[in-house]
């Protein structure tokens, strides 16, 4: 044996028991960072069918159900208790059209539409579509939801008789989330552009839907491109008058395979 093989030997040794060291060392995992606060921006989605009916005194077509679900943290979108979370929503536009005929033909529409925004509001006539929450001394979390499903009721005969044949509906709208404190400053967390339109025809087995479509559009968080309406007149002035019945001029007259589907 060489005199310098036994000390070569034991610094091998020496040096494999402190990489072993250091590798056992290194594997321990640091502590985990304490979780962020819950906070959960809406989902939306589109619920059921288009649904319609006819009965001897009316014909109504009832959209599909447009639903969003949030909970929010208000530590986390920066804003105090007594703050109110809720939804607000205008209705830019709104078109609704349904057609009347005789033995003889065509007779008459009744015509009801808006292309000026308004707000889709609740029975306070303020700018919450529905009733906001408050943020309180319960916690710091609140959790909301909004529902939405427009429809469209037209009389089975006009004032002068003529039967129903057909009818038709369009609107389009802009929702957002909003925040307001009460001083009144409003801070938008997320926006849903959405959009419902129908055709319906009356046949001897009911009302029959030939076209149904509600569409999300743009969507996301803050504002969007849209302009919510904060104030101004509720969509009830435009949704609960009975509309305007008119006879089209000549020109404007419907024929039997067409109508105006705006």
């Amino acid at each position: 044996m060489f005199p310098y093989e036994e000390p070569a030997k034991q610094q091998a040794e020496e040096e494999e028991q402190q990489q072993l060291q250091v590798q056992v060392t290194a594997a321990v995992p640091a502590p985990p960072p304490p979780p962020a606060p819950a906070h959960a921006l809406p989902v939306f989605q589109v619920d059921g069918d288009f649904h319609a009916d006819l009965n001897e005194e009316r014909a109504r077509v009832t959209t599909s159900v447009i639903r969003g679900q949030a909970n929010i943290d208000r530590r986390v979108v920066g804003v105090e208790i007594g703050t109110d979370l809720g939804w607000v929503q205008t209705m830019f536009r709104a078109r609704m059209q349904a057609d009347y005929y005789t033995e003889g033909g065509y007779a008459r529409s009744l015509i009801l539409q808006t292309t000026e925004p308004v707000i889709d509001g609740n029975d306070n006539n303020d700018i919450w579509y529905g009733d906001p929450r408050r943020f309180d001394h319960t916690g710091p979390f609140i959790g909301t939801v909004f529902d939405d499903s427009p429809q469209f009721v037209a009389p089975a005969l006009s004032p002068e008789g003529d039967r129903l044949v057909r009818l038709s509906g369009s609107w389009t709208f802009g929702c957002w989330l909003v925040t307001r404190s009460q001083n009144l400053r409003s801070k938008f967390l997320y926006h849903q552009d959405w959009t419902a339109s129908f055709h319906a025809e009356v046949t001897p087995e009911g009302l029959a839907l030939s076209y149904s479509d509600l569409t999300l559009g743009d969507a996301g968080a803050g504002p969007g491109t849209l302009h919510p309406l904060m104030d101004g007149p509720p969509s009830s002035t435009f949704l609960d008058d009975q509309g305007t019945w008119r006879v089209l001029a000549e020109a404007e007259r419907l024929d039997q395979d067409g109508m105006d589907l705006t």
